[in-house]
């Protein structure tokens, strides 16, 4: 990975990461697989990479509803600001992150259209978000949005529309409705967050909210999403004297129960 003291403005990284079953059935295959580079900034990947998108505690989690790391990667092209990223014209008030990138699916079935399996699918991601705060700045708000679609057929799938894979996806980045419908399957989260910092704890409160293919503008699902609240100590404790010492705590509760009954909260 990038050395995170390295002052040079180009650096470059990759990784490997293998994993294999033994029992019934042998299996082996990458985790990680990619090469990447930075140009001050910015990021470029190819290859296929762990990810994560949206606002919460990565390592204690349950899981990001749009993407969580436990998901297995996929091949992909991705150019990214992976850091927030202070925009000097606001004397570094507010930061910015984000992401585009593009990947590839094998086969997939369909439960529509004129075809029942098409023998390639695309995987498309995008993300903005931002923070408004300093670095050190006792109280910073964070809200953002990510979208993710996957598309690919849709020449075979909808062959009235002569969708070829240049329009299908531009169609498919847009969201632009065809016909009354969306050009493959959309679904994503909008994130709200607030981090409080006080001299020996810091508390982060953060929100995401679900959306799916024609619900981002109707609402309809506003009560299912992600809720958590991760309390971490400024400074980690090495007191030898304490044989148990906290450092960091997380508390989630998801929320699924309108999107088919309902159930009650599961924690």
């Amino acid at each position: 990975m990038y050395h995170p003291h390295n002052p040079r403005l180009f650096q470059w990284a990759a990784g490997v990461e293998l994993a294999t079953n033994y029992g019934k059935s042998k299996d082996i295959f990458f985790l990680d697989l990619f090469v990447s580079s930075k140009i001050g900034p910015v990021e470029f990947m190819a290859g296929q990479r762990k990810n994560t998108i949206g606002l919460l505690d990565s390592a204690l989690t349950s899981g990001s509803l749009a993407m969580a790391g436990n998901a297995r990667p996929f091949p992909r092209f991705q150019i990214s600001i992976p850091e927030f990223l202070p925009l000097g014209f606001t004397n570094d008030l507010i930061a910015v992150k984000a992401n585009y990138s593009d990947g590839r699916f094998g086969k997939s079935g369909i439960l529509y259209g004129s075809v029942s399996s098409v023998p390639v699918t695309y995987f498309h991601q995008k993300s903005l978000y931002i923070r408004i705060g300093h670095t050190k700045s006792k109280i910073q708000l964070f809200g953002g949005i990510n979208h993710q679609a996957i598309w690919g057929g849709e020449a075979k799938i909808l062959p009235i529309y002569d969708l070829k894979p240049p329009k299908a996806y531009w169609y498919t980045i847009t969201g632009k409705t065809l016909d009354y419908r969306k050009i493959g399957f959309h679904f994503g989260t909008i994130d709200l967050g607030i981090k409080w910092r006080k001299n020996e704890w810091s508390y982060f409160l953060y929100r995401q909210n679900i959306y799916e293919t024609g619900s981002l503008f109707r609402i309809i699902n506003f009560s299912d999403g992600l809720n958590g609240v991760k309390i971490t100590r400024n400074k980690q404790s090495n007191n030898q004297k304490n044989n148990f010492v906290i450092n960091s705590v997380l508390f989630e509760v998801v929320n699924t129960q309108n999107q088919t009954n309902h159930l009650f909260l599961t924690a």
